[in-house]
């Protein structure tokens, strides 16, 4: 991983989750989240790849691994996601246009 900067992606063959794989299970949960729990608050547990692809996809940035470490100006002060970091997608409407408010905690 450290000889590839976490880039477990370029040059993998298309069977291998890509950026945008990961970006698609991420919709699919927002979207069951959402209908599901309406109105409520709710909480998942996840790794940084996925919190960090989520983040670029909301801002429309290149979902690609270069870009895994470059949210700093996204709002993740830490660069990408820190261990034990809180990363909360606020929705305010039920539009499923809508695209969430970022919000990143460093709790450490």
């Amino acid at each position: 991983m450290d000889a590839r900067n976490g880039d477990v992606y370029t040059g993998f063959a298309p069977r291998y989750e890509q950026p945008l794989d990961v970006f698609n299970r991420v919709q699919k949960f927002f979207i069951r989240t959402r209908r599901q729990f309406s109105g409520e608050h709710a909480v998942a547990v996840t790794h940084g790849d996925v919190i960090a692809i989520a983040v670029m996809a909301v801002h429309n940035q290149q979902l690609i691994a270069a870009n895994k470490a470059r949210l700093k100006p996204l709002g993740i002060s830490d660069g990408y996601p820190a261990l034990a970091s809180i990363t909360s997608f606020s929705f305010r409407t039920n539009s499923p246009d809508e695209l969430p408010e970022v919000h990143y905690l460093r709790p450490y």
